[in-house]
C-alpha cells in the first residue's frame, strides 16, 4: 500500500477512535476554514487540518441528530474527496482550491442540516456525492446545492432510477436548450413527444407498475426535476409526457459515484 492511501487510511481509522466531542468552539467562518482543511487532510494532504474537527464541527452545525448517520456522511465525503484526488495532479488542484472556498464550508453546513431527516445509506451517500461533485467543478453555490440535498433525501431509490432513465433519453434535448437559452428550440414539442414515444415504447415505463412510477414522475416534478408538458389527446399508461428540466440533468450528474 502506498503512503497517499495509507495515510488516508489511517486518518479514517483515527475518526473513528478519537474523542470527537470535544473540540473548541470558533465563529462559523473559521470552523468552516478547519472543517475543509481537515477534509483535504484526510483525502491525503497531509498537514492540511486537524482531524477531530470534522465530525465534531459537523456535530456542532447540525446539533443533535442520530450520531451514527453523521460518521456515515462524514465518511462518505471524505471518500468522495479522495476517489477525486486519485483522478490527477489537475483535479486534485482543483479540488483544493475549491476546498478553501468560502461556499464550500457553507455547502458542507448546509448537508448537515438534512442528515438527521435520512437513516438510509443510500441517501446519505447522495449527500456526500452531491458535495464532491460540487467541490470537483467548482460548483458550489449555496441555494442551488441545497434544493438537490434536499431531493437527495426526500427521492426513493424507484424515483432516483427512473430519473436516471429520463436524463440518457432526454439529455440531447436539454442540451439543445442549453446551447441556445432564452429561445424556443426548433419543434421541440414535437421532439419531445417522439423521445417520450420512444422512451415508453422500449421499457422506460413499465404498465404492471402504473401507479409506482406515477407516483415517482409526481415526486420528480414537485420538486423542480422534470415537469409535465400539456400535449392534446394524450391518453392511457405512459401517455403523459413529462420533460427533463435543467435542474434534473444538473442533479442526476452531481448524483453521480466518483469513479477512479
Amino acid at each position: 500500500m502506498g503512503q497517499f492511501e495509507f495515510e488516508s487510511a489511517a486518518a479514517l481509522d483515527r475518526l473513528e477512535k478519537e474523542d470527537l466531542f470535544s473540540s473548541p468552539t470558533g465563529d462559523f467562518v473559521s470552523k468552516m476554514g478547519v472543517l475543509c482543511g481537515t477534509i483535504a487532510e484526510l483525502a491525503g494532504m497531509t498537514g492540511a487540518g486537524s482531524l477531530g474537527h470534522l465530525y465534531s464541527t459537523l456535530k456542532e452545525l447540525a446539533g443533535a441528530k442520530d450520531e451514527s448517520n453523521l460518521l456515515y456522511f462524514s465518511r462518505a465525503v471524505v471518500v468522495d474527496i479522495r476517489r477525486l484526488y486519485r483522478l490527477g495532479e489537475e483535479t486534485r488542484k482543483t479540488v483544493k482550491d475549491n476546498l478553501r472556498k468560502k461556499e464550500a464550508g457553507e455547502v458542507l453546513a448546509n448537508a448537515t442540516l438534512w442528515v438527521p431527516r435520512t437513516n438510509a445509506e443510500t441517501r446519505l451517500q447522495r449527500l456526500a456525492h452531491i458535495f464532491a461533485n460540487g467541490v470537483r467543478y467548482g460548483e458550489l453555490e449555496p441555494e442551488s446545492t441545497d434544493d438537490m440535498m434536499r431531493a437527495a433525501v426526500e427521492l426513493k431509490e424507484t424515483d432516483i432510477i427512473l430519473l436516471e432513465k429520463i436524463y440518457e433519453s432526454q439529455l440531447s434535448l436539454v442540451e439543445q436548450q442549453l446551447r441556445f437559452p432564452g429561445t424556443a428550440p426548433t419543434n421541440w414539442h414535437g421532439n419531445i413527444q417522439h423521445v417520450w414515444g420512444e422512451f415508453v415504447k422500449h421499457g422506460g415505463l413499465n404498465p404492471q407498475e402504473h401507479l409506482r412510477y406515477r407516483s415517482s414522475l409526481s415526486r420528480l416534478a414537485s420538486l423542480g426535476l422534470i415537469q409535465q408538458i400539456d400535449i392534446t389527446n394524450t391518453y392511457g399508461v405512459g401517455l403523459d409526457i413529462y420533460a427533463l428540466l435543467v435542474e434534473g440533468k444538473v442533479f442526476c450528474e452531481r448524483l453521480k459515484e466518483i469513479k477512479l
